[in-house]
């Protein structure tokens, strides 16, 4: 009886234990949520560190161009400089101020907005791509498009899954009953160990 009892104590210490870890797991990741994509400074600061990733660059670079190609088709024979040129401005200092502008609005309207698409909106980068263009070549710059269609990258549509993070971020508080928890589990899972 005394080793069944004993063993069960060791059984629910345990439990206790690993209660614990899954809670504190759970909070580190609210921490993380909260400092990177609920704020929405550190979500544009975020953003723009990204752009710094060559496949991420790439891949805007990619979108625009063929942005630029479905609605001018006479860019495909200069794509070349065209993909030059708006990688250059991807790289610019006014592209970041432009990235982290879009970002702000992309952070509202996941949390403030009822959209049930998020579109991440660099469409002034045309103006830095005509700008680079019209140094090279003045008639290409002039046909280079231009407008809300350029630079407007759809990332996502309301989901389950962004629900819940609207829900979440709501519950702030819930962090901190994350780790009351997390410290009474470990408190317990002591206490029965060693008792």
């Amino acid at each position: 009886m005394n080793r069944t009892f004993h063993l069960s104590r060791s059984a629910g210490s345990a439990l206790l234990g690993v209660a614990a870890a899954l809670l504190l797991n759970a909070a580190v990741v609210r921490f993380w949520l909260a400092d990177v994509l609920y704020d929405e400074d550190r979500f544009a600061a975020t953003a723009v560190s990204l752009m710094e990733n060559e496949t991420v660059r790439a891949e805007v670079r990619r979108v625009i161009l063929n942005q630029a190609v479905d609605q001018q088709p006479d860019l495909l024979a200069a794509r070349p400089l065209v993909e030059t040129v708006v990688e250059t401005a991807l790289v610019s200092r006014p592209f970041e101020r432009i990235l982290e502008a879009a970002a702000r609005d992309l952070h509202r309207a996941i949390f403030a907005g009822e959209r049930q698409s998020f579109v991440l909106n660099v469409s002034d980068v045309a103006l830095l791509a005509e700008a680079g263009l019209r140094a090279n070549d003045p008639g290409l710059a002039d046909r280079f498009p231009g407008g809300p269609n350029l630079g407007a990258i759809e990332l996502a549509t309301r989901s389950a899954g962004t629900r819940l993070i609207e829900i979440d971020r709501q519950l702030r508080a819930l962090t901190v009953a994350v780790l009351a928890g997390a410290a009474a589990c470990y408190l317990a899972a002591g206490l029965i160990g060693h008792s």
